[in-house]
């Protein structure tokens, strides 16, 4: 069953990878105020601008795309019953440097929150090669230890998801919450694709 939705606040990016464009969103906290919107934190430094937290998201998901990739302009939306309202935009553009696209594919990060519910963060159509799964954070890919390190707190940058991410449940991630990253083909997009 799926965590009901509590999280009022979004970071949504957009990433291009040959001609199609994907999106990948991650809840966060915070008073909306438009672009001046600033993210709560989990670890008690001062709230963090949107902006620094779109920077983190572009650079994590550059660092998987191939080098055909490119990310595109973040949104910050904000629910209103069942609808997510764009009040801020802002660029972003990171070219993709992770080796040959795999068409169709999509890699997964499982975290867990503070209620230690899931949350999934998926990247369509990297350069990492496939199929893979690990149990936990711990890969043989610098590329996906990179995305682990920020989930984890590790990465040495102020915005790092660890501090901002929250789940649809509205809770902040636990300290070391990956439970699991999983390369595999994702079948709406090998039939998008033409891929059988």
């Amino acid at each position: 069953m799926e965590t009901p939705l509590v999280a009022s606040l979004r970071i949504e990016l957009g990433y291009l990878v040959n001609t199609i464009t994907h999106k990948i969103r991650i809840y966060v906290g915070g008073t909306p105020a438009g672009d001046a919107t600033f993210l709560n934190r989990n670890d008690g430094n001062p709230l963090q601008s949107w902006h620094d937290a779109a920077d983190e998201l572009a650079l994590l998901v550059g660092n998987l795309l191939p080098p055909t990739g490119v990310t595109q302009s973040a949104l910050l939306q904000s629910r209103a019953g069942t609808l997510w309202i764009p009040i801020a935009s802002y660029a972003t553009s990171v070219s993709g440097s992770a080796g040959t696209v795999v068409l169709a594919s999509q890699n997964t990060f499982v975290v867990r929150d503070t209620a230690f519910l899931k949350a999934r963060w998926e990247v369509m159509e990297t350069g990492i090669a496939l199929p893979f799964h690990y149990p936990s954070g711990t890969t043989d890919n610098a590329r996906l230890n990179a995305v682990t390190a920020s989930f984890n707190g590790t990465a040495g940058r102020t915005s790092m998801l660890s501090a901002i991410m929250k789940s649809r449940g509205d809770n902040f991630l636990l300290a070391s919450p990956v439970a699991g990253v999983t390369g595999d083909f994702n079948d709406k997009l090998r039939r998008r694709r033409g891929l059988t």
